[in-house]
Formats: C-alpha cells, sequence, structure tokens
C-alpha cells in the first residue's frame, strides 16, 4: 500500500523483491538471481508463491519473500541444507522433517523404556535384598 497514495502497490517485480533481499541481508555479497516461484518449497513452511532471492556468496544463501508483502519468510543456506539433511535423517522423515513418529523411533523408544522400567526392578530388589541382608548381621552381632 502507497503511502503517499493510499493505492495498493502492483505485482512485485524481479527488482523489488532483489532490492527488498539486499536490505535485509547482512553481508556484502550481491544479489544473484531473483525467481518467482508457483509453489514454495518444503523448507520454508509456506504455501502459495513466493520470490526466491539468491545471492553470491560462499554459504549461497537464498532468501524467500512473500510476493504481497515482500516480507522475509524464511532464509537458506548452504549450512542450513546440510543440517536439514541431517535433521530429517535423525527424525527418519525424509519428505519434509516434521513428522517424527516412524515406526522404527517408536519401536525404540518402547524397547529403551522397558528397559529403564526393568533397570529399576532390579534396582528395588538389589537394594531391599541388600537391606534384609545388613539387617540379618546386625542381628547376629551381640
Amino acid at each position: 500500500m502507497s503511502a503517499a497514495t493510499g493505492r495498493p502497490f502492483g505485482p512485485m517485480s524481479a527488482a523489488d523483491a532483489s532490492a527488498f533481499a539486499q536490505g535485509a541481508y547482512k553481508g556484502e555479497a550481491r544479489v544473484s538471481g531473483a525467481v518467482l516461484l508457483a509453489t514454495a518449497p518444503e523448507a520454508t513452511g509456506r504455501t502459495g508463491p513466493l520470490w526466491r532471492v539468491d545471492f553470491a556468496d560462499r554459504e549461497k544463501t537464498a532468501f524467500y519473500l512473500s510476493p504481497a508483502t515482500g516480507e522475509v519468510v524464511t532464509r537458506r543456506s548452504g549450512v542450513w541444507r546440510i543440517f536439514d539433511f541431517f535433521w530429517r535423517l535423525h527424525v527418519m522423515d525424509w519428505n519434509d522433517g516434521e513428522d517424527f513418529n516412524h515406526p522404527l523411533i517408536i519401536i525404540t523408544t518402547a524397547l529403551t523404556l522397558s528397559i529403564v522400567i526393568s533397570g529399576f526392578i532390579l534396582l528395588w530388589i538389589r537394594i531391599s535384598r541388600d537391606l534384609k541382608m545388613a539387617r540379618a548381621v546386625r542381628k547376629r552381632e551381640p
């Protein structure tokens, strides 16, 4: 919305998206390209179209901007993509990294919980047996 006229702006251009992204970018690199994506990548957690603005830096930084507001929706870099890959391996969700209720994780959790509970039961048995032995030894001593 234009502050001067009160009318909405037209659709955001690649130059506008690049200017907004460059303003939000804290590094020294320049914009290397801007592309309007018809559907948002799953890494952004959004739906609908987004502008992807790439920077010419070592980290291969990319900003995703809302075409309606110019807001930077999310930032991604090469380091983030590596983290995202290992996160998906960790939670065993290879699609979007959001669902960590993989059957193997649930089974492993149940087995681990049963081992912990059996450990506490064995500890209880051991301590009670040791206490009985200590009481028996004290009774025998004059």
